[in-house]
């Protein structure tokens, strides 16, 4: 949502094209008339858009001048990275999950399994997700993913 309004308010006017937006089964598109000013690089746009990043860091910011556009591509993760979260996944209090949270779980899940690309401390985890309460990320992130077997730690005797 953050790179759509980003595009809507920052396009290029002068540009008769319409911002437009691609939904593919393993990135999203978003394609605004104009390339970026001079001065602008892409990575100076990625310090524009923390929560964005947060979310899907697998992120690619393109100026194509010789198009005369913008865009962003934003890659998802696939079922094969990150699998459903099943009823039997249980709640840190030990109740079992229900179908309500199981769709809450299963997101944070797969944004816990998209930033992960090697070994990672938990505040290196919470940083890349733009996490701050320490206590939700271990509810809510690290112990459905680590009680359905995608993560483990690296250190259990120091968990």
């Amino acid at each position: 949502m953050e790179l759509l309004v980003n595009a809507l308010v920052h396009r290029d006017f002068f540009v008769s094209a319409t911002i437009r937006l691609f939904v593919f089964t393993n990135r999203v598109e978003i394609i605004s008339p104009g390339h970026l000013p001079d001065s602008l690089t892409p990575e100076q746009i990625r310090t524009g858009v923390p929560r964005a990043l947060g979310a899907w860091p697998q992120m690619d910011l393109v100026d194509e001048r010789e198009a005369n556009q913008f865009r962003a591509v934003v890659w998802r993760v696939t079922p094969e990275i990150a699998p459903e979260v099943t009823p039997e996944v249980s709640d840190p209090v030990g109740d079992p999950v229900t179908p309500q949270a199981t769709g809450q779980v299963t997101g944070q899940v797969r944004r816990l399994l998209a930033v992960m690309v090697a070994e990672h401390s938990r505040s290196e985890l919470q940083a890349l997700l733009g996490l701050k309460h320490r206590d939700s990320f271990i509810a809510s992130y690290l112990q459905p993913a680590l009680a359905a077997g995608w993560v483990e730690m690296t250190i259990p005797e120091k968990p």
